[in-house]
């Protein structure tokens, strides 16, 4: 991780006056309206048993930079707010600190972010655009005398929760028997993977990474692998799967959300764009990350429910057609060189240039 984070637990022994002068000693510039709002904060978290309560010092090169809260609540965690130091204001830290916490919440929180809470100053647009970038939505705005309060939910926060159910029910693909690998690979399987033309020069990002189920056969085969899923606990048990290959990097964030520092000779997707909402946004960003001659391999469902049922839950999801699919990686600027069916699945190779 880029920032060091220290947290800080509400224990109620403390006196509120005394862990705030701990912290500020550590954090330079804090104003008034800051130890105000914390002494709200402290003092509200008090009154309620089911709340646990804490922060985090963020620091870079061990230099303080922001404090960002959180609370617990019926097992639901939420940033209440997060102060970035007046000198590294509008300059991308706070954001950068959101994202990151988003995206190591296993490492950093234990459990997942669901909610934020936005404190946004007049003409402060970059704390809003923070939340935004780091994968939340906007749900509701209230004013006060000063500011607005922005409240915000984690962008798919179903789909987080159904996948990281599964986990906890211990469903890995990874390590299925062999007939139910080979029912999996109806949806994609060998071919799927020989279109991307793999060697050892190739750098390669798969969207929806989940277990691992085609990474552990893709990334021995490529120079550099990029997994990413949405799902914090998946993410966890990928870099499981995966600990034996050096080349593999995996982040958990969104998608659309995430902004990536690099690009890619091969982008490859399967049984993910059922959850993507804007195909055309996705298939446009997919040919922004590939390197000139780049391949993108897609696998789509032909199951055209609008729903994952699994009996304890229902999950909303977008179903794919082929004309629609190939018309989004037409407009995108990629040409199709390849689009056949399996027996569950549509597949799509396509290049850039």
């Amino acid at each position: 991780m880029r920032f060091k984070w220290e947290k800080y637990h509400n224990t109620y022994e403390k006196l509120v006056d005394s862990w705030l002068d701990d912290i500020a000693v550590k954090f330079t510039g804090l104003d008034d309206g800051w130890n105000d709002f914390y002494s709200y904060w402290m003092q509200e978290s008090k009154t309620d048993d089911t709340c646990e309560d804490f922060c985090f010092i963020v620091s870079e090169c061990d230099v303080p930079f922001a404090v960002i809260y959180v609370g617990t609540k019926l097992c639901e965690q939420t940033i209440s707010e997060c102060i970035v130091a007046p000198d590294k204001r509008g300059m991308g830290y706070g954001s950068s600190a959101i994202k990151e916490l988003m995206e190591n919440c296993s490492f950093i929180l234990e459990k997942n972010i669901i909610k934020a809470h936005a404190v946004i100053y007049p003409n402060n647009i970059a704390s809003q655009r923070a939340f935004e970038k780091a994968g939340f939505t906007f749900i509701s705005a209230h004013s006060d005398e000063n500011a607005w309060n922005y409240e915000y939910t984690v962008k798919n926060r179903d789909v987080i929760q159904h996948y990281d159910l599964l986990i906890n029910e211990n469903n890995d693909p990874v390590h299925d028997p062999a007939p139910l690998q080979d029912y999996m690979n109806k949806w994609d399987g060998p071919a799927f993977i020989e279109h991307m033309q793999l060697d050892s020069s190739k750098s390669v990002l798969e969207i929806g990474v989940g277990t691992g189920r085609l990474a552990v056969r893709v990334a021995p085969l490529c120079g550099a692998f990029y997994g990413l899923d949405i799902s914090p606990k998946t993410i966890e048990r990928a870099k499981e799967n995966l600990v034996e290959y050096e080349n593999v990097k995996l982040v958990c964030a969104d998608f659309l959300c995430y902004e990536f520092d690099r690009t890619f000779d091969v982008v490859y997707s399967s049984l993910t764009f059922m959850h993507i909402k804007d195909k055309q946004k996705a298939v446009n960003k997919i040919a922004g990350l590939l390197n000139e001659i780049g391949k993108f391999v897609l696998s789509i469902d032909k199951n055209p429910s609008e729903f994952i049922d699994t009996g304890t839950r229902k999950i909303r999801i977008f179903p794919d057609t082929p004309i629609e699919m190939a018309e989004c990686i037409r407009m995108a600027g990629l040409t199709i060189l390849n689009q056949y069916d399996t027996e569950f699945a549509t597949i799509f190779v396509a290049q850039k240039g």
